[in-house]
């Protein structure tokens, strides 16, 4: 009876095996987010079509106003403060329809200067897209009493800067691929702009931890 049994659930078994091997077998499919941050006929630092030190602020307004994607883009004090909407990726961080981290910093020369975006992507995923970086930086920083534990990185040809900042309080106590990023363009991620601190190695990230 037990043959029987065992014949019977064998090819199920080596079916269901067969169907998880192809499943991890496949690619990650970054294709899309792939083509939004780093898109053909826009040079880096590019996201949607606004380019850091290039984009006035006038035609930052228009291109946000004409995107699908935004609920309302507001005028500042100096920022221009994005409102996400339902039909925006899901990693664009969006909370209750509230401005949260999504802003456009402006330069005294009326154009854009930076591109800030709170995200839910994993810096798993980012370095999946870029690969992993050269530059890079991991400290504990203390602000207002609290700790955190902060870490950035720079990729020079993309004009992009990541980051991720986690309270010394979380039960992990150090930077993890599953931790999700904050991008930023900029103009200001030349090589030779690149601050000296920035010559952490990977190894030297995923270990520190908080004290």
């Amino acid at each position: 009876m037990s043959r029987f049994y065992l014949r019977l659930t064998l090819p199920v078994f080596l079916l269901f095996t067969l169907m998880v091997i192809v499943i991890r077998a496949q690619p990650y499919d970054d294709y899309e987010l792939r083509q939004l941050m780093l898109p053909h006929g826009c040079p880096a630092p590019c996201f949607m079509g606004i380019r850091p030190g290039v984009t006035r602020v006038d035609q930052a307004l228009k291109i946000l106003g004409e995107n699908k994607w935004v609920e309302e883009a507001k005028l500042n004090h100096g920022v221009i403060l994005i409102n996400w909407n339902e039909n925006a990726p899901s990693w664009l961080e969006n909370r209750g329809g509230k401005y949260i981290g999504s802003l456009i910093r402006l330069a005294p020369t009326a154009r854009v200067s930076e591109f800030q975006i709170d995200t839910s992507l994993t810096l798993g995923q980012v370095q999946l897209i870029w690969g992993r970086p050269t530059f890079q930086f991991a400290s504990p920083v203390s602000e207002e009493g609290y700790v955190y534990m902060f870490y950035s990185a720079i990729y020079p040809k993309s004009g992009l800067l990541i980051s991720v900042s986690k309270g010394c309080w979380d039960e992990e106590k150090g930077i993890t691929y599953q931790d999700t990023v904050r991008l930023e363009y900029t103009q200001s991620t030349s090589e030779s702009a690149i601050p000296f601190t920035y010559d952490s190695t990977w190894k030297d990230a995923i270990q520190m931890v908080c004290n």
